[in-house]
């Protein structure tokens, strides 16, 4: 990614920039890993590591804006995100290779997978980027039922409204009655 502050490029700052972006983000990750196991066991620290989980997001996201500016550009985000997805087709085969060569078969297994689901997720993407493109996340060709997720209105058109008439919220709320995001 291209860096917001040229003069930034090469300094410590950058590098601790980073270095607390990367932690941040790894930090969460840990969190919600955990958060998992609480959430079986006690709600109320469930919520408390879920609290905490925002908090390392919300330092990762502050590092990333000063590093590499805003990021409220959808299209762009997909398009990185997109083009990051090679996993599939070098890191976790290579992976893959040395755990098997060491020994570790159910590992090579799993690297094998997860190599599957990140190929599924980079089609995943660049069919939402389409539909962006193409505006016909929330237009449709024939009519259909859009259900507001702030509300539960339904209402019936080709394309969902720009708000809802029962308590105003804007289109982004509104998703195909019985779709989930991976069907829209």
């Amino acid at each position: 990614m291209e860096l917001k502050n040229e003069k930034m490029k090469g300094s410590k700052t950058e590098a601790n920039l980073i270095r607390h972006w990367k932690a941040k983000s790894v930090q969460k990750g840990k969190i919600q890993i955990y958060q998992r196991k609480a959430g079986r066991d006690a709600r109320h620290i469930n919520d408390i590591l879920g609290e905490l989980a925002v908090y390392q997001y919300v330092h990762a996201a502050h590092a990333h804006r000063v590093l590499w500016g805003p990021y409220e550009d959808v299209e762009k985000n997909l398009e990185r995100l997109i083009a990051e997805e090679h996993e599939y087709t070098v890191t976790f085969p290579e992976y893959a290779k040395t755990a098997r060569e060491e020994g570790f078969e159910e590992i090579a297994k799993a690297f094998e997978m997860m190599a599957k689901v990140d190929e599924e997720q980079e089609q995943r993407l660049t069919e939402i980027l389409g539909k962006i493109r193409n505006n016909t996340i929330f237009n449709k060709e024939t009519e259909q039922d859009w259900y507001c997720q702030q509300c539960g209105y339904v209402h019936h058109g080709k394309s969902a409204p720009e708000t809802c008439p029962l308590c105003q919220a804007v289109t982004r709320f509104f998703e195909l009655k019985g779709a989930n995001f991976s069907t829209f």
